[in-house]
């Protein structure tokens, strides 16, 4: 500051600074607070958790959450064996036209026999396989 009574332009616009400066650091401490109270609020919470689960859990045995863990794990392996039969499947009958639609089975009973064809589930395509008689040896899938 200026030596007399009166102060200077300069020292009113390093006040100005200092008072925007500490208003920043105000709210970045309200916002400090927040971040600690929201913290606390889920820590909280995440012990709730683990203290409901250890509960659920005191009562079961070791080798019974293993085995459970054991078909969690064939079942995905299922899932996923069942997805690529069905990509296999999806590749083997797609539609030679339009390779967007898959051609699915349809058995038609006449006064002759049972006949079959394949049509295009794709709206846009119109393609269909010829008739043909019906045999137990026929791939229905």
């Amino acid at each position: 500051m200026a030596k007399g009574k009166h102060r200077t332009y300069a020292d009113k616009e390093r006040d100005g600074e200092i008072k925007r400066l500490k208003d920043a650091l105000k709210r970045k401490d309200r916002e400090i607070e927040k971040f600690k109270s929201e913290l606390k609020t889920l820590e909280a919470a995440f012990q709730e958790n683990i203290r409901f689960l250890k509960g659920k859990t005191a009562k079961l045995d070791l080798q019974e959450l293993l085995k459970g863990a054991q078909k969690e794990q064939s079942l995905k392996q299922i899932e996923t064996e069942k997805e690529i039969t069905f990509k296999e499947l999806e590749d083997k009958w797609k539609c030679h036209k339009c390779t967007k639609g898959i051609l699915k089975f349809i058995k038609i009973p006449r006064q002759d026999g049972i006949f079959y064809m394949r049509k295009c589930n794709n709206p846009n395509c119109k393609h269909t396989t010829r008739l043909k008689k019906w045999e137990t040896t026929v791939e229905v899938s």
